[in-house]
């Protein structure tokens, strides 16, 4: 199955799913950064995952000057997932907030170039919900970013990145395209 197109995790070793890192940080794989005059606190999340043991977690204060200046991005040795530039993908998610109206947004990017894709705002929900957003990526090996600018406090679990091209009938890459054209 791992090589039928749509199927394989191209965020495979990223530690999307949270489980590596101390008590207090999901280092090396990923960075977390607050920039005055903003005010957030991270924690690693034991209580309720969605899977495995442990999820991101984030609360969000006082907001900064910037979208970006409170965000998560990816920090490990290669720092990028392997996306190919026009090619597209679906990522998925798990993610929850206990704030009425809340939402973030992720994006790929490499460096600090103004390409962001898929700079998508999620508003997730009070409970822990499964996510799946297709985008292009804009550029070759972008570094996946969450940018927290709303105040509330913020969950996320389990991040997969999967290739749209021809998934195979059946898959629940399918399914869940299928699923997202009735819902509209």
């Amino acid at each position: 199955l791992a090589s039928v197109a749509g199927t394989t995790d191209n965020f495979t070793g990223q530690n999307g799913d949270f489980e590596q890192g101390t008590a207090t940080s999901f280092a090396p794989h990923w960075a977390r950064l607050v920039t005055a005059p903003a005010v957030a606190t991270y924690e690693v999340e034991t209580s309720s995952p969605p899977q495995g043991t442990r999820a991101f977690k984030v609360t969000v204060s006082t907001l900064g000057t910037n979208p970006w200046d409170v965000q998560m991005f990816q920090n490990n040795t290669v720092n990028t997932w392997p996306g190919v530039a026009g090619s597209q993908y679906i990522i998925r998610l798990w993610a929850k907030t206990s704030t009425a109206g809340g939402s973030f947004r992720i994006i790929n990017q490499v460096g600090s170039s103004g390409m962001l894709a898929p700079n998508y705002d999620l508003s997730p929900t009070s409970s822990w919900v499964e996510y799946s957003i297709p985008f292009t990526c804009a550029e070759s090996n972008p570094s996946l970013k969450f940018w927290f600018n709303k105040l509330g406090t913020y969950w996320i679990d389990d991040i997969r990145i999967y290739s749209a091209a021809n998934p195979a009938p059946g898959s629940s890459i399918v399914a869940e395209k299928v699923d997202t054209a009735l819902r509209r």
